[in-house]
């Protein structure tokens, strides 16, 4: 079997990073090498003792950066990456067994395939099993036309195989840009610049863990998720722009992830009680612009909510109540 790379980006998770790379390892043979790269984005907790006092194999590779984002570490991350095929870790999140094995037999038996993904279990700071992600079984367990599928993803306000849930071929990913500027959105940035480029397969049994815990964007105050969310929005714009350059992205792809782009852009201005007349018109326009895509593609986005002056919007909330 050909040489794996599992990519690593972390910044303050001292505490979980050991786990995700002693379940690496675990899986490791003689017929399958693994690389393992760490790009640390600027820890200011224990991430750089932890690790050298760790790494003790010549397949563990550390770098230290200064903080510049996880799309910066990403990048870092992949020009360094030497495998054939590359799979993405975040920091507290871990494998489960067989996950390389199982991906690289679909990389070998499918030239086609270029994007591999599974399903995910998510479990509290415990270890407690909370949920268990779900994927469409009509885009699973066989390989799928990748643009395809990014369009269902975005017609239907949706995104799965993406974080330390896929793999994709080394060729591909290096090829991609990758823009600090998409910084939040990074994943559902190069989900969708990879599946433009070939087929893709998903597991829908589990073969990763997500890890739900006090650092989340769940568990954020209000303060936190008020900057958070400026943050989310200023991505959005980033990943827009970036996908603008993106030619390989077909037109129909993008137009979708435009109305993605402006419908965040609204709820945020709902949010900050900016939302002007003339910014309804403005979405209305687009929707009027997507009508062919039906009335249940704007249901997803609860577009016809946008429709409404804030202060109607909040009266009707308060009715339903």
């Amino acid at each position: 079997m050909p040489k794996v790379t599992v990519i690593i980006p972390t910044y303050n998770y001292a505490q979980y990073i050991i786990e995700g790379i002693d379940s690496v390892l675990a899986q490791a043979t003689e017929q399958m090498p693994i690389e393992i790269i760490v790009v640390d984005d600027g820890s200011t907790d224990e991430t750089q003792v932890v690790l050298d006092n760790y790494i003790v194999s010549e397949k563990i590779r550390y770098f230290y950066q200064k903080n510049q984002g996880k799309a910066a570490a990403t990048r870092k991350a992949v020009s360094l990456a030497t495998g054939k095929y590359i799979f993405n870790l975040d920091a507290d999140d871990y494998f489960l067994p067989h996950k390389l094995k199982t991906f690289v037999n679909i990389f070998e038996n499918y030239p086609s395939v270029i994007h591999v993904g599974s399903a995910a279990k998510v479990i509290d700071d415990k270890g407690n099993h909370l949920s268990t992600e779900s994927i469409d079984a009509l885009w699973a367990n066989r390989p799928v036309n990748g643009i395809a599928l990014a369009t269902y993803f975005l017609k239907h306000n949706t995104l799965w195989a993406g974080g330390s849930t896929y793999a994709v071929r080394a060729d591909v990913l290096k090829a991609l840009t990758i823009p600090d500027a998409v910084d939040m959105y990074l994943d559902e940035y190069l989900i969708l610049g990879i599946l433009s480029q070939g087929d893709s397969f998903c597991f829908t049994t589990p073969l990763s863990i997500w890890r739900v815990h006090g650092k989340n964007y769940s568990n954020m105050n209000t303060q936190q998720l008020i900057e958070k969310n400026k943050r989310l929005l200023t991505s959005s714009s980033g990943t827009l722009a970036a996908l603008r350059q993106y030619s390989e992205l077909p037109s129909t792809l993008f137009k979708l992830y435009e109305f993605k782009h402006q419908t965040r852009l609204i709820a945020s201005m709902e949010d900050n009680q900016s939302k002007s007349i003339v910014d309804i018109l403005h979405y209305g326009k687009r929707m009027v612009a997507l009508r062919k895509e039906g009335v249940a593609f704007f249901k997803r986005y609860t577009s016809f909510n946008r429709l409404f002056p804030t202060p109607v919007l909040h009266f009707l909330k308060r009715q339903m109540q």
